[in-house]
């Protein structure tokens, strides 16, 4: 266990910190993107008075940062929310800015880079038109890759406001059209909540939330953010169950009737065994998922208790290197089977050695 996750199971610990101890968590901190959520974590159990200042300047600068991206984000929710109205399209706020609209726990201290958001897919390309004409502009990419959004992926290429520079994802479904898994995102079930900036918005409900935030954590092929996300997951999963202690019993069944239980199990499994999060034993067993050998659990045992860790020199060994290289593929081909996965990676290598070519032409013709 590092040091970093072992604050975020118990920040009382820092109390025993020696100077070394310190200066390590807070480099492991930065590398995972949790300097911001520890100083919540230390303001919430008051062990701020606690913490000499030349060590909790680092945690607060972050925190005080992410409550203005946090700032920025609503603004966005808002200006989203009142634009899609005016055709009559309301949008479903996922992840971060999910967190943000509901002013969930996970939200304070948080980092966010992008705003995601979901819409019915028929309308989406009434959706990219209109929100063009309020400064969201398509990011520059080449026809193949717009031919791969559009046909196998579950977003439009991403958005970019013109003058605030924002980042938008704009989703019709939560996995891949080529995952086998994919589902139909009318199953999913939303909620209003209420926040004093902008009235009522669209999330997920408590349940497709964490279930949709497995999705997401557990189809990626990097995991520069990976603890960061569990730790959502973590946070989330304590948060619901503290107003509802049947919560993790009704996250089973519904990720069985959503057929993505494979998904719910990786978090139930890592979050307690990485966070200690507060999982049942009788959990995992009740949901439908594939039966897996000893050995490969085992195995997948491996691949992510190692990744799942601060992407810091002071963790970053051979076994760790080894998740990463595994972890990767793992993700490309969940993402796509290999009869489209391999004449993808094909034409991509191709093209990027084809510019490479034609930069290195370039550079020739201006010496």
């Amino acid at each position: 266990m590092t040091l970093l996750t072992t604050t975020l199971i118990s920040p009382f610990s820092v109390t025993a910190l020696s100077e070394e101890d310190w200066e390590l968590l807070i480099r492991q901190a930065r590398a995972a993107n949790l300097l911001g959520r520890l100083y919540y974590l230390f303001s919430f159990n008051k062990l701020t008075q606690n913490i000499e200042e030349k060590y909790l300047w680092h945690f607060e600068s972050a925190y005080r940062l992410s409550d203005r991206l946090k700032k920025n984000a609503l603004r966005e929710i808002d200006e989203l929310t009142s634009a899609l109205g005016q055709i009559n399209v309301k949008p479903i706020f996922l992840k971060g800015a999910a967190y943000q609209a509901a002013d969930l726990p996970c939200s304070n201290g948080r980092l966010m880079s992008d705003i995601d958001l979901l819409v019915d897919e028929n309308v989406l390309s009434q959706v990219q038109s209109h929100l063009r004409k309020h400064s969201w502009i398509p990011t520059a990419i080449d026809d193949y890759d717009e031919k791969y959004y559009r046909e196998w992926m579950h977003e439009i290429p991403p958005l970019k406001h013109a003058t605030r520079q924002t980042t938008l994802d704009v989703h019709h479904n939560i996995l891949p059209l080529t995952n086998k898994n994919t589902i139909d995102a009318s199953r999913l079930e939303f909620r209003k909540v209420y926040h004093e900036w902008f009235g009522e918005v669209q999330t997920l409900n408590p349940l497709d939330t964490v279930i949709h935030s497995s999705v997401h954590l557990f189809t990626e092929s990097e995991f520069d953010n990976g603890l960061r996300d569990l730790s959502d997951l973590d946070m989330l999963i304590r948060h619901f169950t503290s107003t509802n202690k049947n919560y993790v019993n009704e996250l089973v069944i519904r990720a069985n009737e959503l057929e993505l239980a494979d998904y719910l199990s990786l978090t139930l499994r890592y979050t307690k065994m990485v966070l200690n999060t507060p999982i049942a034993p009788n959990a995992i067993s009740s949901l439908n998922i594939r039966h897996q050998s000893r050995l490969s659990q085992i195995f997948w045992d491996f691949c992510f208790k190692n990744i799942f860790k601060p992407h810091h020199s002071s963790t970053k060994n051979i076994d760790m290197r080894l998740a990463k290289f595994i972890l990767y593929w793992r993700g490309h081909l969940i993402k796509m089977p290999l009869r489209i996965l391999l004449p993808h990676l094909a034409i991509k290598s191709y093209m990027q050695l084809k510019d490479m070519v034609t930069q290195s032409n370039s550079s020739k013709k201006t010496v």
